[in-house]
C-alpha cells in the first residue's frame, strides 16, 4: 500500500513536471488526472496533499511557463529569518538593513 501511495504522491506528479514539452494546459490536464487517482486511492494522508495541490493550482501551473520557481525568493527568505532569530529581540532596523546587507549583498 505504502509503495502505491508513493508512486501516485512522488513518482507520478514527477513526470508531470520533467515533461519538457508540457505547457500551462497539458499541466492543467495532468493535475487533474492525479487529483482523481489520488482521490481513488483513498488515503486521508495522500488527499490532503491533493487538497492543498488544488488549492495552490494557478500558482503550481506558473511553473509550466518559464519552467522556473520561486527558489531564490524563499532561499533568501529563510536567511533573514535566521538573522532574525540570531538577533532575539532586535529592535536597531538599521543595525538588521546593516547586517543583512554584510552578510548576502
Amino acid at each position: 500500500m505504502w509503495k502505491q501511495a508513493s508512486n501516485i504522491a512522488c513518482a507520478t506528479i514527477r513526470m508531470i513536471f520533467c515533461n519538457p514539452k508540457a505547457t500551462k494546459e497539458t499541466g492543467k490536464e495532468s493535475l487533474a488526472k492525479w487529483y482523481g487517482r489520488a482521490a481513488d486511492f483513498d488515503d486521508a494522508h495522500l488527499n490532503a496533499v491533493a487538497a492543498t495541490a488544488f488549492e495552490r493550482e494557478d500558482e503550481t501551473l506558473n511553473y509550466f511557463i518559464n519552467k522556473a520557481t520561486n527558489v531564490l525568493a524563499k532561499s533568501l527568505n529563510s536567511k533573514i529569518k535566521k538573522i532574525r532569530a540570531e538577533l532575539n529581540g532586535m529592535v536597531d532596523v538599521k543595525f538588521f538593513l546593516l547586517k543583512l546587507t554584510n552578510n548576502y549583498a
